[in-house]
């Protein structure tokens, strides 16, 4: 992770939660780093796979940095007949806004999740 607290402002560290398909769960302003844990847990019930993940995107082409519409945390979650099977995970990532920003946006993926999202801006 990026980290010098002396060089980071109070106004630079960021949160968000969420346990609904949020898009913009967490905006970044544009040209800006970024330093983020991402915490995602999920239940699925019976047979069947489940997928909560999150997604950088920037739809108006300011090029963030990893591309957008890429998957920066995802959870494989597999059930049985008559079974629920939870997972938990937490995902360090870092990167650029872009020009014109970008957005974290959760996606449940069929799970019943949360997702956590903690850092800061540089």
């Amino acid at each position: 992770m990026l980290y010098n607290p002396s060089l980071i402002a109070t106004t630079d560290y960021v949160s968000a939660a969420a346990t609904a398909s949020t898009t913009g769960m967490l905006s970044i302003p544009a040209n800006r780093y970024f330093s983020l844990s991402i915490m995602l847990s999920g239940s699925q019930n019976g047979v069947g796979t489940a997928t909560p993940k999150v997604t950088l995107n920037n739809t108006t082409g300011g090029s963030p940095a990893a591309a957008s519409s890429t998957v920066v945390a995802e959870l494989s979650i597999t059930g049985l007949v008559g079974v629920v099977a939870n997972a938990t995970g937490t995902v360090d990532v870092s990167g650029y806004s872009g020009s014109t920003g970008a957005t974290l946006d959760f996606a449940l993926g069929g799970a019943t999740a949360a997702c956590t999202i903690n850092g800061f801006l540089q």
